[in-house]
Parts: structure tokens; C-alpha cells; sequence
């Protein structure tokens, strides 16, 4: 397959995300990254790291297990840009074009199965 053109694109929301639009794709990366150059440089080899096209089970393994970030200077990040928070989101609409993030639907997913699981065993330890 021959392989699309990627653009980088800097935004004020979300860290860093890959989408696909069919015949080229984007990377999107939050602009105050770049006063983090360390964090910047591993989630840029990240987002490239991952497969052409989304919704691929290689792309989920790769956000569950994918070591390259620096915690430390991530969750500073995290903490420091209200923005960033919108990573969390599992849609996204980009180009008048809905996206499923499938890493944050999963995460979404084993966070609201744990709750369900942890109100169970407290409702039937307190019964």
C-alpha cells in the first residue's frame, strides 16, 4: 500500500491524537507541548508509531503499553493545560467527520465495568 501523506497540526485541545481521513492523515498536537521538548518528542513518536488508519487492535495495544512518554512530564502537562482534558474524550469531530477513539472507548469501558463491579461488592457488603 502506498503510503498517504501525514500532516502535523497544532491545536489548543486534547495532547496528541492520529487521524485518518482516507487519503492522508493528520496528527494533531497540543501547541504548548513544544514548551515541553522531551514530552513533545515522545508523543510525536508515538502518534507515528501507530498504524496507518484507525480502529486497529495494534493501535489499541500500542496506547495500553507504550512506554516512550515521560510520566513525570506528561502528568505535569496534563495538570497544567485545561485543554489537554479533552484527550479524554472518546469522539471527536474533525473535517465535519466523526471519530472513534477506540483506546479511549476501552479505557472508558474498564472504568465503568470497575464501577459497576465495586458498587456491586459494596451494595452486597452493606446488605
Amino acid at each position: 500500500m502506498a503510503s498517504k501523506p501525514i500532516y502535523l497540526n497544532f491545536v489548543d485541545k486534547g495532547i496528541a491524537n492520529r487521524f485518518d481521513y482516507g487519503s492522508w492523515e493528520e496528527i494533531e498536537v497540543h501547541k504548548h507541548l513544544l514548551k515541553y521538548p522531551k514530552l513533545y518528542e515522545g508523543l510525536l513518536k508515538h502518534e507515528f508509531s501507530h498504524q496507518e488508519g484507525n480502529h486497529k487492535l495494534a493501535d489499541l495495544m500500542l496506547d495500553i503499553k507504550y512506554d516512550g512518554i515521560p510520566k513525570p512530564g506528561f502528568y505535569k502537562f496534563l495538570f497544567k493545560t485545561p485543554g489537554a482534558w479533552w484527550q479524554l474524550s472518546p469522539v471527536w469531530i474533525r473535517n465535519k467527520t466523526i471519530i472513534w477513539d477506540v483506546s479511549s472507548l476501552f479505557m472508558w469501558l474498564v472504568f465503568l465495568l470497575g464501577c459497576l463491579i465495586i458498587g456491586i461488592g459494596i451494595k452486597e457488603v452493606l446488605i
